[in-house]
């Protein structure tokens, strides 16, 4: 079967979010499918909504418009500071469709052609403030271009951390009742679901925990320095943080090899790996401080101790409780984390009997045809 995936795509320096789409592909392959990712842009596809007029008129909206006209920032999904070969990871790993799609209306007019069209695994249904102006890339990542001949699925798709309002609810039923499955990779994203009428999403694991840690280790790239580090991978500045990871690696003669992103550099950052590196240092750290959610599921892939950087973002919480790994959360415990170490027997052995039934649902929602 000739499966489109619609998720995020265009990133030059996140690393979870091209591997989400490389897992889920792998997936689909190891079921017997053939398997692309369609290159949706949703930048430049808001529509307008009540009150669009007064708010463009506002002192704040005017000012900001001005100010961005004046000093033009560059697209910051497609920009880079420093070149960590995204695309060149993406051009020798993921199939893609032809053409790219600057606007729902060019998918509803010639879809990729596919037998079934999954609506992937990254924050594809979050819904903004101003919900009315996402009304266009609503219908794309919940798939309303797809033919009445084609089967609809979503597989972990998120919600993210959003709440949205009665009527947005009432504007995304119809877009969802006629999937075939549906899953979703938080617990709050099931009570979505619900919300907009259906009662059968479940929550299933995040892509990445589907496919082995041996295939990961097969693409990754082991870093040339063998001495031990910690690894610090931060998308948020945590200067609190910084200063713990340091006394820390002082006292245990170890090196901080540190990533964050490109739009929120610290001076501290020392690495801008490329994916394959970026898994090798991961896969080679002795342990792995981090505020990524994707920083943190490879860090259980490569059975790595670790410290994670959240609050109550229901991402992590949802792996968290499922794994009994809650206490894995910073706060002022720093000492008690390093020092407290994970019982991976465990922990892979839940791992495992997830992405077994994982898989088993979606093979099995994808022979419904």
């Amino acid at each position: 079967m000739k499966i489109g995936v619609v998720t995020f795509w265009e990133t030059q320096d996140n690393y979870g979010q091209v591997l989400q789409g490389y897992a889920l592909q792998k997936v689909l392959e190891k079921l017997g499918h053939e398997a692309f990712i369609i290159r949706y842009l949703l930048h430049n596809d808001y529509t307008g909504y009540t009150g669009r007029w007064k708010s463009i008129f506002s002192i704040k909206k005017v000012y900001n418009k001005i100010n961005r006209f004046l000093f033009r920032r560059k697209n910051r999904w497609t920009t880079t500071k420093v070149d960590r070969h995204f695309n060149d990871f993406k051009t020798k790993f993921i199939k893609y469709n032809d053409c790219v799609y600057h606007k729902y209306k060019d998918l509803l007019q010639n879809p990729p052609e596919a037998d079934a069209y999954i609506a992937g695994s990254d924050q594809i249904w979050y819904v903004p403030e101003k919900w009315e102006t996402y009304r266009n890339i609503f219908k794309a990542y919940f798939l309303n271009f797809a033919n009445n001949n084609s089967m609809k699925l979503s597989y972990a798709a998120s919600w993210g951390n959003c709440a949205p309002p009665a009527s947005c609810y009432d504007y995304i039923k119809p877009l969802l009742a006629d999937f075939k499955y549906i899953s979703v990779r938080e617990n709050s994203g099931v009570e979505k679901c619900a919300r907009a009428g259906r009662m059968d999403a479940e929550c299933v694991l995040d892509p990445t925990l589907l496919i082995s840690k041996e295939l990961y280790l097969n693409i990754a790239q082991k870093p040339l320095n063998e001495r031990k580090y910690v690894l610090l991978y931060l998308i948020n500045k945590r200067e609190d943080v910084v200063e713990k990871v340091k006394i820390y690696a002082a006292n245990n003669h170890l090196e901080i090899r540190y990533i964050d992103n490109q739009w929120n550099t610290s001076l501290s950052a020392n690495e801008f790996p490329t994916v394959q590196e970026w898994l090798g240092l991961i896969a080679s750290a002795e342990i792995v401080i981090t505020d990524s959610y994707h920083g943190f599921l490879f860090s259980i892939i490569f059975n790595k101790q670790n410290v994670i950087v959240t609050k109550n973002d229901d991402r992590f919480m949802t792996v968290m409780r499922l794994l009994k790994l809650e206490k894995r959360r910073f706060y002022n415990n720093f000492d008690d984390l390093v020092n407290e170490k994970i019982d991976y027997e465990y922990v892979n052995e839940i791992i495992e009997k997830k992405r077994e039934k994982c898989i088993s649902n979606l093979f099995q929602a994808l022979a419904q045809k």
